[in-house]
């Protein structure tokens, strides 16, 4: 799991873009970049952290 985290920090990746249709069929696009992005980056880092000292014990 860390893998990922050491991929990400490799690679230098700023945002992401999430594609998505919702019920309507109306397409949506949300971006997710600066400040956002290191904040949810850093969320999940924690959370992956967490699961894989959860798993090992």
């Amino acid at each position: 799991m860390l893998w990922h985290i050491i991929k990400l920090m490799i690679l230098n990746i700023k945002q992401v873009v999430i594609l998505m249709i919702d019920r309507d069929l109306i397409f949506k696009e949300f971006t997710v970049k600066g400040h956002e992005f290191d904040s949810f980056t850093n969320k999940w880092k924690q959370k992956i952290i967490a699961f894989n000292k959860n798993s090992k014990s």
